[in-house]
């Protein structure tokens, strides 16, 4: 079996064109419906700069970091609060292993201020958004990934300290494939031209 170096240029260009049309969308509301993030997996009041959760339907390991103390104050669906109260301002969500493709959070600030939100696809890309946020009620926001983007990082600082981040839910996972001399779309590349070259040396021999 022969490959072509047009023919691979081909698949290449393909991908290209496919990541050119892939997004990570941002709606100020909690319009996701993916599964819960619980805590009734984990020790109870975990408290440190990391704690953990589990999706509710997979078991999912879910890891949330701060430069902050962190607590978990409740068993059941995912509520993170800070030491001293009240005055989280700052949280890094990842699920260990895994991309996914849609995140839900719920932010209850202390008074009004703002959010400032970065969402990291599978190639270490950066989306950012800003979040209005009311000091009297709740503040979900919804991150969604398209157009075969995945999400593989949320992080958010805030300017006024939250009560609590809370309602948690992610869409779809998908596993993190193993290294192919670097990541996504580039390590592809230069895996393929790597194969084209192979291809072309075993022509010569023959």
């Amino acid at each position: 079996m022969k490959i072509s170096s047009r023919a691979l240029g081909g698949i290449l260009l393909s991908l290209v064109a496919t990541s050119a049309g892939a997004d990570i969308m941002f709606s100020p509301t909690p319009s996701g419906t993916g599964n819960n993030v619980v805590f009734n997996q984990q020790p109870p009041d975990q408290t440190g700069t990391t704690v953990f959760g589990n999706i509710n339907v997979t078991d999912t390991l879910v890891q949330f970091t701060s430069t902050q103390v962190l607590t978990t104050p409740s068993q059941g669906q995912a509520r993170i609060e800070s030491v001293p109260a009240n005055t989280l301002n700052n949280l890094s969500t990842t699920i260990p292993g895994f991309d996914f493709s849609q995140a839900v959070f719920n932010l209850d600030a202390t008074a009004n201020g703002s959010a400032n939100i970065t969402a990291f696809d599978q190639v270490g890309t950066q989306f950012s958004f800003l979040l209005p946020l009311s000091g009297s009620g709740q503040n979900f926001f919804t991150l969604t990934a398209t157009g075969g983007e995945l999400i593989s990082r949320v992080a958010f600082t805030t300017t006024v300290g939250l009560a609590d981040v809370a309602q948690i839910r992610f869409g779809q996972t998908v596993a993190v494939p193993g290294p192919i001399a670097g990541a996504g779309l580039p390590g592809l590349i230069f895996a393929s031209g790597g194969l084209l070259g192979w291809w072309r040396r075993r022509q010569k021999i023959a």
